[in-house]
């Protein structure tokens, strides 16, 4: 059965609607106390962080995705889900970056819990194959959520993995080439491609054919340029650091938007 990839149809709509297709990667990263008594104010005060943040660039996003640097110190039973409860209420849509990237059951509980605290969409790894594997991701996503897969990544070590060389008799292809493959075969949502490899993120999006969406991160921090990603076949731009530490995060998120408005809605 061909997914429906209602995730996909609902933030494309979401970005026609605000006129932006601008994601913020809220990874607001606070080192945690020793003393565990100052455990309790350390998170009230990460939350609060995030919360400013997310209130301040609410008209300028679709999408929020959540990494590793938010959910340990907040709980994903605790405190988080005070966050995602924040972001609804802003009408900005909620990802995961979990990387799943395990056996079947594992992934599944994963899934499960990521989507019953309140997220759209979830990241992960098609390294681990469908089998017994992200099948399970996909199953336990269903037709409402959305799964991204990662094609390759925005950091300098990328192409230690995802160019590998893959040998099947007559053919040889990079990892990312099978992943991109596996994305359209799977009726993935999106695919991760870093804004920090051009050359890479317009090669997949001519494979894609704009059958899935291409999400690409390591904008601004780590030297990718929006425009450059949208004239490479990106269609949302994930962005972190260069907006919630920037001295004004509305005004950069604003500026991010324009970039979104010139490439889509002008």
């Amino acid at each position: 059965m061909i997914r429906e990839r209602k995730f996909m149809k609902k933030i494309n709509r979401y970005a026609d609607e605000k006129q932006s297709r601008v994601i913020l990667a809220l990874d607001i990263s606070k080192e945690i106390p020793v003393n565990r008594e100052k455990w309790d104010s350390y998170k009230k005060e990460l939350l609060k962080k995030a919360i400013d943040v997310l209130k301040l660039t609410a008209d300028y996003i679709v999408a929020v995705k959540i990494n590793r640097q938010m959910v340990l110190p907040l709980g994903l039973t605790d405190r988080l889900p005070e966050l995602l409860d924040i972001a609804t209420d802003l009408d900005i849509l909620k990802i995961m970056d979990a990387k799943i990237n395990d056996v079947g059951h594992t992934n599944t509980w994963i899934a499960k819990h990521y989507f019953s605290v309140g997220f759209d969409a979830i990241i992960a790894n098609p390294f681990v194959g469908w089998k017994g594997a992200m099948e399970h991701v996909f199953d336990e996503a269903g037709n409402d959520r959305g799964v991204i897969l990662l094609t390759y990544m925005s950091h300098p070590g990328a192409i230690e993995g995802y160019g590998l060389k893959c040998s099947n008799e007559s053919k040889t292809k990079t990892l990312y080439q099978i992943f991109a493959s596996r994305a359209i075969e799977w009726n993935a949502d999106g695919v991760i491609v870093g804004a920090t490899h051009i050359e890479k993120l317009s090669e997949i999006s001519q494979m894609l054919k704009n059958k899935v969406d291409i999400y690409s991160p390591g904008i601004g921090a780590q030297g990718g340029s929006l425009e450059l990603a949208f004239k490479n076949g990106c269609d949302f731009g994930i962005i972190g650091r260069a907006i919630f530490q920037s001295k004004d995060p509305q005004q950069a998120a604003y500026e991010f938007k324009k970039v979104t408005q010139k490439f889509f809605y002008t």
